[in-house]
């Protein structure tokens, strides 16, 4: 598990430091708002609670959560995105899938295992998590390509 844990690291610092050629932008918090509500969940504004940002949001509806925030700095929001893709790694069953994907200013992390969806994805200062039963998976991956993390 170590030996996996060290790839993993080694994976995103590459990603981090050489990345591929594409880049994208910084989901505006108003428009993440407004996809999540399109989506019907419960909005919630947690700048308040989170030291180190500009904007937050938590995000409901049935089992489905999601956690969006803003930074204030670039590298605190890196180090948090890697803290959230260990998290992950800790709450899967021994059977799961994963994909990661990333540019020169972005990286994702989406797990599957037989019970939960998860997905991380990072773009310069921001961050969105998202936990989600399995069976929502399809509708849970078009949401973040209309976040704009996919």
């Amino acid at each position: 598990m170590k030996k996996f844990k060290y790839l993993f690291v080694i994976l995103f610092i590459t990603v981090f430091l050489c990345g591929c050629g594409t880049t994208k932008s910084v989901p505006e918090p108003r428009n993440v708002q407004k996809v999540l509500e399109e989506y019907k969940f419960d909005v919630f504004d947690t700048t308040e609670q989170v030291g180190y940002s500009e904007s937050a949001l938590y995000a409901t509806k049935g089992q489905v959560k999601a956690n969006y925030v803003k930074g204030s700095k670039k590298y605190d929001i890196q180090g948090i995105f890697l803290d959230e893709c260990k998290n992950i790694y800790k709450k899967v069953t021994a059977n799961y899938k994963k994909k990661d994907d990333g540019g020169k200013n972005w990286t994702n992390l989406t797990v599957t295992d037989d019970d939960k969806f998860y997905f991380v994805g990072w773009i310069e200062d921001s961050y969105i998590v998202i936990e989600s039963p399995v069976d929502q998976e399809k509708l849970m991956k078009t949401m973040v390509k209309e976040l704009g993390f996919k």
